[in-house]
Protein backbone atom coordinates (compact mmCIF):
# COMPACT_ATOMS: atom_id res chain seq x y z
CA UNK A 1 0.00 0.00 0.00
CA UNK A 2 1.88 3.48 -0.92
CA UNK A 3 1.23 6.70 1.04
CA UNK A 4 -1.64 7.74 -1.37
CA UNK A 5 -3.67 4.66 -0.55
CA UNK A 6 -2.92 4.89 3.21
CA UNK A 7 -4.17 8.44 3.91
CA UNK A 8 -6.99 7.80 1.39
CA UNK A 9 -7.84 4.48 3.68
CA UNK A 10 -7.10 6.36 7.21
CA UNK A 11 -9.44 8.93 6.01
CA UNK A 12 -12.47 7.10 5.51
CA UNK A 13 -12.12 4.64 8.29
CA UNK A 14 -10.71 7.22 10.93
CA UNK A 15 -13.37 9.57 10.56
CA UNK A 16 -12.31 11.05 13.91
CA UNK A 17 -8.88 11.07 14.38
CA UNK A 18 -7.43 10.94 18.45
CA UNK A 19 -5.97 14.32 19.25
CA UNK A 20 -3.40 12.33 21.22
CA UNK A 21 -2.97 9.64 18.54
CA UNK A 22 0.77 9.41 18.85
CA UNK A 23 0.78 9.06 22.74
CA UNK A 24 -1.80 6.27 22.22
CA UNK A 25 0.42 4.40 19.90
CA UNK A 26 3.16 4.36 22.41
CA UNK A 27 0.78 1.99 24.48
CA UNK A 28 1.89 4.26 27.75
CA UNK A 29 -1.16 6.53 27.80
CA UNK A 30 -4.23 4.86 26.90
CA UNK A 31 -8.36 6.36 26.83
CA UNK A 32 -11.53 5.01 27.05
CA UNK A 33 -12.61 6.67 24.34
CA UNK A 34 -9.91 5.17 22.02
CA UNK A 35 -10.48 2.92 18.87
CA UNK A 36 -7.51 1.34 17.62
CA UNK A 37 -7.64 0.65 13.87
CA UNK A 38 -5.29 -1.46 12.03
CA UNK A 39 -4.63 -0.56 8.40
CA UNK A 40 -2.22 -2.51 6.43
CA UNK A 41 0.88 -2.46 8.52
CA UNK A 42 0.59 0.49 10.60
CA UNK A 43 -1.55 1.36 13.03
CA UNK A 44 -4.40 4.24 13.56
CA UNK A 45 -5.92 5.80 16.59
CA UNK A 46 -9.66 7.11 16.53
CA UNK A 47 -12.44 8.18 19.25
CA UNK A 48 -15.73 7.20 19.85
CA UNK A 49 -17.24 10.13 20.93
CA UNK A 50 -17.29 13.62 19.14
CA UNK A 51 -17.27 15.50 22.55
CA UNK A 52 -14.22 13.97 23.96
CA UNK A 53 -12.64 14.46 20.86
CA UNK A 54 -12.95 18.02 20.51
CA UNK A 55 -12.31 19.03 24.24
CA UNK A 56 -8.84 16.95 23.60
CA UNK A 57 -7.93 18.68 20.36
CA UNK A 58 -8.91 21.59 22.31
CA UNK A 59 -6.49 20.99 25.29
CA UNK A 60 -3.88 19.78 22.71
CA UNK A 61 -3.77 23.11 20.94
CA UNK A 62 -3.14 24.73 24.39
CA UNK A 63 -0.42 22.61 25.25
CA UNK A 64 1.71 22.98 22.23
CA UNK A 65 0.69 26.76 22.77
CA UNK A 66 2.14 27.15 25.99
CA UNK A 67 5.12 24.40 24.80
CA UNK A 68 6.24 26.80 22.05
CA UNK A 69 9.45 28.51 23.98
CA UNK A 70 10.90 25.54 25.52
CA UNK A 71 10.19 23.61 22.01
CA UNK A 72 11.67 26.75 20.30
CA UNK A 73 8.63 26.97 17.97
CA UNK A 74 6.32 29.51 16.73
CA UNK A 75 2.90 29.35 15.19
CA UNK A 76 -0.61 29.37 17.17
CA UNK A 77 -0.43 25.54 18.87
CA UNK A 78 -3.16 24.79 15.58
CA UNK A 79 -0.94 22.81 13.72
CA UNK A 80 1.01 19.29 14.12
CA UNK A 81 4.63 20.01 14.95
CA UNK A 82 7.59 18.04 13.53
CA UNK A 83 7.26 14.13 14.56
CA UNK A 84 9.34 14.14 17.54
CA UNK A 85 8.35 17.08 18.82
CA UNK A 86 4.50 16.34 18.72
CA UNK A 87 5.35 13.04 20.42
CA UNK A 88 6.74 14.93 23.22
CA UNK A 89 3.72 17.82 23.69
CA UNK A 90 1.55 15.12 23.58
CA UNK A 91 3.48 12.65 26.49
CA UNK A 92 4.99 15.35 28.18
CA UNK A 93 1.84 17.20 28.20
CA UNK A 94 -0.58 14.35 29.53
CA UNK A 95 1.81 13.20 31.86
CA UNK A 96 1.67 16.98 33.71
CA UNK A 97 -1.73 16.67 33.56
CA UNK A 98 -1.54 13.82 35.64
CA UNK A 99 0.54 14.66 37.82
CA UNK A 100 -1.96 17.78 38.05
CA UNK A 101 -4.77 15.62 38.68
CA UNK A 102 -3.35 13.99 41.49
CA UNK A 103 -2.32 16.91 43.07
CA UNK A 104 -3.32 18.87 45.98
CA UNK A 105 -4.19 22.87 45.26
CA UNK A 106 -1.66 24.01 47.58
CA UNK A 107 0.70 22.23 45.05
CA UNK A 108 -0.35 23.55 42.02
CA UNK A 109 2.55 26.33 41.89
CA UNK A 110 5.48 24.29 43.21
CA UNK A 111 7.75 22.16 40.84
CA UNK A 112 5.77 19.27 40.70
CA UNK A 113 7.62 17.13 38.36
CA UNK A 114 10.70 17.45 40.82
CA UNK A 115 8.80 16.78 43.78
CA UNK A 116 7.21 13.57 41.90
CA UNK A 117 9.56 12.33 39.96
CA UNK A 118 13.08 13.79 41.11
CA UNK A 119 13.21 13.26 44.47
CA UNK A 120 13.89 9.23 43.66
CA UNK A 121 16.69 9.36 41.42
CA UNK A 122 16.08 5.90 39.72
CA UNK A 123 12.50 6.96 39.32
CA UNK A 124 13.07 10.32 37.14
CA UNK A 125 10.14 8.48 34.33
CA UNK A 126 7.09 10.24 33.91
CA UNK A 127 3.91 8.64 34.80
CA UNK A 128 1.70 6.82 32.43
CA UNK A 129 -1.71 7.74 31.65
CA UNK A 130 -4.43 5.13 31.85
CA UNK A 131 -7.42 7.15 30.61
CA UNK A 132 -6.32 10.04 28.84
CA UNK A 133 -10.48 11.65 28.49
CA UNK A 134 -10.80 10.57 32.61
CA UNK A 135 -7.26 12.62 33.16
CA UNK A 136 -8.75 15.83 31.08
CA UNK A 137 -11.78 15.98 32.91
CA UNK A 138 -10.29 15.65 36.14
CA UNK A 139 -7.91 18.18 35.14
CA UNK A 140 -10.95 20.30 34.61
CA UNK A 141 -12.58 19.06 37.23
CA UNK A 142 -9.90 20.79 39.50
CA UNK A 143 -9.28 23.88 37.75
CA UNK A 144 -12.17 24.14 35.96
CA UNK A 145 -11.04 26.00 32.96
CA UNK A 146 -8.36 25.21 30.36
CA UNK A 147 -6.84 28.76 31.45
CA UNK A 148 -6.54 28.48 35.27
CA UNK A 149 -4.75 24.98 34.73
CA UNK A 150 -0.73 26.28 36.25
CA UNK A 151 0.41 25.55 32.70
CA UNK A 152 4.19 25.94 33.56
CA UNK A 153 3.95 22.60 34.82
CA UNK A 154 2.50 21.24 32.45
CA UNK A 155 5.43 22.40 30.35
CA UNK A 156 7.89 21.35 32.83
CA UNK A 157 6.68 17.76 31.65
CA UNK A 158 6.91 18.79 28.53
CA UNK A 159 10.16 19.59 28.89
CA UNK A 160 11.14 16.84 31.14
CA UNK A 161 10.08 14.39 28.46
CA UNK A 162 12.55 11.94 26.30
CA UNK A 163 11.54 9.35 23.44
CA UNK A 164 12.72 6.61 22.93
CA UNK A 165 16.68 6.06 22.96
CA UNK A 166 18.41 5.85 19.61
CA UNK A 167 19.26 2.77 18.23
CA UNK A 168 23.14 2.07 17.76
CA UNK A 169 24.40 1.99 14.29
CA UNK A 170 23.64 -0.94 12.58
CA UNK A 171 26.72 -2.66 11.11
Amino acid sequence: MNEEEFKNVYKSVNKQKCAFEKAALTRRYSCSRLIRRNIGEREAAGCSESQACHLCNELLCKIREKSRFVLKTTGTGKNPLPHAKEVKVQCGGLSGLELLAGANHEDAGKDLIQTSCLNNELNTQLPSVQDIYQTIKMTLQKYSTLNQIPWPSVVQAVTQFSGRKKRGSRV
